[in-house]
């Protein structure tokens, strides 16, 4: 073999044989890495704060008490995520050592559309999946509230597709949550006796009659335009009752 065919070879030779031996290195060095830290992050959804990093740490320590200081490649990460998944409010988790043995816990939380409140305080939401998610101790939802005739057994449900009631609460609220000005005016849903809407908005002293929700994308609609265009000049505290109840029709009564 000529010199020339040497060097040419030569570095196709030598690059595998470092690769290797960097590899190896890197395996020994990491077979030696002891979690040193356990660095947790919880991203806010749409400044939602359900969980805190508190939450997270108590929940991961309550199952692996010997997290820090215990080598890497003995820390089962599939089994903090599975750990972590378990609390209501988390969406998604992701669990990963990083190069110089920090443990890493990213977070991602349930986003809630609509909150269901009970007399005595207690409730749950639903979220934009459509699932049953518990009330949180550490903060409270900016969504539309439900009140009024609801069921206490609604607080076993895993899933509301067995009751068309809830069903139709939360699809009238994902219609309002694509309006940011009715979103920002309807704060509160009554349920009548008669398994009927009505809202108390955030502005102006009067009550909405809905009717139930057939039509809903046009009564909202009819109900913007009134806002607009209507109380805009006579006034947010001219009536005591707004009703959508008939076809095309917003029917006022004045105080």
């Amino acid at each position: 073999m000529t010199k020339q065919k040497i060097k040419i070879l030569l570095p196709w030779i030598i690059l595998p044989i470092i690769l290797i031996g960097c590899l190896a290195f890197n395996s020994v060095k990491r077979g030696e890495l002891v979690c040193e830290s356990l660095n947790i992050e919880v991203e806010p959804v749409q400044g939602v704060y359900f969980l805190t990093k508190k939450d997270i740490e108590t929940k991961i320590f309550s199952q692996h008490e010997s997290l820090v200081g215990s080598p890497i490649e003995s820390i089962d990460l599939a089994a903090i995520e599975r750990s972590v998944q378990e609390l209501a409010h988390v969406k998604k988790v992701k669990v990963y050592a990083g190069i110089a043995g920090d443990l890493f816990v990213k977070i991602s939380q349930r986003n809630p559309v609509v909150r269901f409140l009970y007399p005595d305080g207690t409730g749950f939401y639903i979220d934009d999946k459509g699932e049953m998610l518990p009330l949180s101790k550490n903060y409270t939802a900016r969504v539309l509230v439900v009140n009024g005739n609801l069921k206490r057994s609604w607080l076993k449900l895993k899933s509301l597709e067995s009751v068309p009631l809830l069903t139709s609460i939360y699809n009238l609220a994902l219609e309002i949550r694509k309006d940011a000005f009715l979103n920002a005016q309807l704060q509160q849903l009554y349920v009548n006796e008669n398994q009927e809407f009505e809202f108390v908005p955030r502005v102006g002293n009067h009550i909405i009659e809905f009717g139930d929700d057939s039509q809903k994308e046009r009564k909202l609609e009819n109900l913007k335009i009134f806002y607009l265009e209507g109380l805009a000049y006579k006034g947010w505290n001219r009536y005591s009752k707004v009703s959508l109840k008939f076809k095309d029709q917003v029917v006022c009564t004045k105080k």
